[in-house]
């Protein structure tokens, strides 16, 4: 399953287990999503490549929140539109999204993927309200030369979905998306900053 494909579905099985987790009045408040790796992106080959020693000329670069509006819309991949999409940075390399979902785009994709669990989740959608509100927290750092995401929480309707529900690997979509937006930018990226809703993101100068 390709990394768009994931991460479209982990957003459907979220919602779906929204329902499971209100039913069975558990709410899993300080859960935190599985740890993640980093994964291939641009910068991480290129870091690859380097020599020891060899960190080229330092730069800076800003980073607002319409790279990581850029970086959702790339990984759903046009196929579930997320309603009033929003990114808000915080300290210490946080990234809040959030937005909402309609029922009913969130059922043509799993009606899409012809198989008994999704048909199990189709049922599931039908006691769900027609527009749910989402809301993933990340964290973004600097790790062997490229950036790296860091899911800590996914909500729906201010219920937080179980680290078990969502896998790691659904998030490397999001991942190589940012990287690939400071690809011929960076050729490595050592260190990640923010304050007053940037991210300041230092590396060696491409």
């Amino acid at each position: 399953m390709s990394g768009v494909k994931k991460f479209r579905i982990t957003l459907i099985v979220a919602i779906c287990a929204a329902i499971g987790v209100a039913a069975f009045s558990r709410l899993y408040v300080g859960r935190t999503l599985p740890e993640h790796d980093p994964g291939t992106a641009e910068l991480q080959e290129h870091a690859a490549e380097e020599t020891e020693g060899d960190s080229g000329e330092q730069t800076e670069l800003v980073l607002g929140e319409e790279v990581f509006l850029s970086a959702v819309e790339e990984a759903l991949g046009g196929q579930l539109e997320v309603s009033d999409l929003s990114a808000e940075i915080g300290e210490n390399g946080v990234v809040l999204l959030s937005g909402s979902v309609n029922k009913s785009d969130a059922a043509a994709l799993l009606k899409e993927q012809d198989d008994s669990i999704s048909s199990a989740y189709l049922s599931v959608l039908d006691l769900l309200p027609d527009s749910l509100p989402l809301q993933l927290e990340l964290t973004l750092c600097a790790d062997g030369g490229a950036v790296a995401v860091v899911p800590k929480s996914l909500k729906v309707a201010t219920m937080e979905i179980p680290d078990t529900v969502v896998g790691a690997d659904a998030f490397n979509q999001l991942e190589t998306s940012i990287n690939r937006s400071l690809a011929g930018k960076l050729s490595r990226v050592e260190s990640i900053s923010s304050a007053d809703g940037k991210l300041t993101v230092t590396g060696a100068k491409a």
